[in-house]
């Protein structure tokens, strides 16, 4: 496993590809522990409105907040995995905030009582 930093984040490759399709994950060291009794529910928010902006895709991709990481994973083709990172990094960047209302709704429907 290679490791070095572009713009200040972390990044892990292997030399050698396995076969097969590859798998990203862009990784972020904050989730709900960061949260406050008046935040609580914040990173779920960004976390859904930035897939949102990702919108559908013709591989395998996800997102999960958890407790200490919230992670934006992707698997395919080179060019599958690059449009999806550029896409979640542009859609963090530019987080579509008329769409909150909306997704907030969304998020409690998905909550478990």
């Amino acid at each position: 496993m290679q490791r070095s930093s572009a713009d200040g984040v972390t990044v892990l490759w292997q030399t050698a590809p396995a076969p097969g399709p590859l798998t990203a994950v862009l990784s972020f060291g904050t989730g709900v522990r960061d949260e406050t009794a008046p935040t609580l529910g914040v990173t779920r928010l960004v976390e859904a409105l930035a897939m949102t902006r990702v919108g559908n895709r013709p591989h395998e991709f996800g997102s999960t907040v958890g407790e200490e990481t919230t992670h934006f994973i992707a698997t395919g083709t080179p060019d599958d995995i690059t449009g999806f990172l550029h896409a979640v990094c542009s859609a963090l960047g530019d987080l579509p905030l008329h769409d909150t209302a909306h997704t907030t709704r969304l998020l409690g429907k998905s909550t478990p009582p």
